[in-house]
């Protein structure tokens, strides 16, 4: 393992647009204000080596919201290394022009995860090794959710485990011939079979807040606002508690830890 990939650093652990702060735009200064940002909720951060706190920043990386009506999949298809270019459409120029404008700005934003990638990927010295380790984003959160199982219950800590250990073992032979240091047992299984309605009713959660084009706690962007609760009403009609394992995430004017 190279030195620098083992030096301990500290890394934001949720660089998202809300947590980072620059300047009001005004006219002279569009590119200076860019230079010099602050960062803000640090909450979760911890001291580990390089190899494990390295990630795609939230802020960079690309979650479909434009679906297909009919098959429900996304219209833009993310290459399934994200490095390679990202296509529109084929029946784009065919498209109404209004829909054509919609379908850029999706496009330039799930193409800049792919030049995110891109730029990564030119320091050979550590990005093949960090990019190929199965159990580094597992292990990047690892701290941060023993801490949160203490407030927000063991559900996600339990999968962690669950998904460490699979992934442990999804090397060749050689890889692992040490055993992983803990095992799932029928005790463990028993716990996640139970937890499925409470992670069933994360994804769907999680799913809304894409379409919604949201935070966990509702929060959106100005810009976006109209369009989002025309889409939380059509939403909400839809929504099936029994599917989807809980009530309605999300209500306007709701409590938010970003309106204290």
């Amino acid at each position: 393992m190279p030195k620098r990939l083992m030096q301990i650093c500290f890394m934001h652990p949720d660089l998202l647009t809300q947590n980072i702060m620059v300047p009001t735009l005004t006219a002279d200064n569009a590119l200076k204000r860019m230079l010099d940002p602050v960062f803000i909720d640090w909450q979760g951060t911890c001291a580990l080596p390089l190899a494990l706190q390295w990630y795609t920043p939230t802020f960079v990386e690309y979650k479909a919201r434009l679906l297909d009506l009919k098959t429900g999949r996304p219209i833009l298809k993310m290459p399934w290394d994200h490095l390679a270019e990202v296509a529109l459409p084929k029946n784009f120029d065919q498209l109404d022009p209004e829909f054509q404008e919609i379908i850029r700005t999706e496009h330039e934003v799930a193409t800049r995860h792919v030049r995110w990638n891109q730029w990564f990927t030119k320091h050979p010295e550590f990005a093949p090794l960090i990019l190929s380790f199965p159990m580094q984003n597992n292990l990047r959160l690892f701290t941060q959710y023993i801490l949160r199982a203490c407030a927000d219950g063991p559900f996600c800590l339990r999968k962690m485990l669950w998904d460490i250990e699979l992934a442990w073992y999804s090397n060749d032979e050689e890889e692992t011939s040490v055993l992983c240091p803990f095992t799932i047992g029928l005790d463990m299984f028993e716990l996640m079979r139970k937890d499925e309605p409470h992670l069933r009713y994360q994804n769907a959660r999680s799913k809304l807040m894409q379409r919604l084009r949201c935070t966990v706690d509702g929060l959106v962007l100005r810009k976006d606002y109209e369009a989002s609760m025309k889409e939380m009403e059509l939403a909400r009609k839809e929504w099936d508690e029994v599917s989807t394992g809980g009530p309605f995430p999300f209500e306007d004017g709701k409590w938010g830890q970003y309106l204290r």
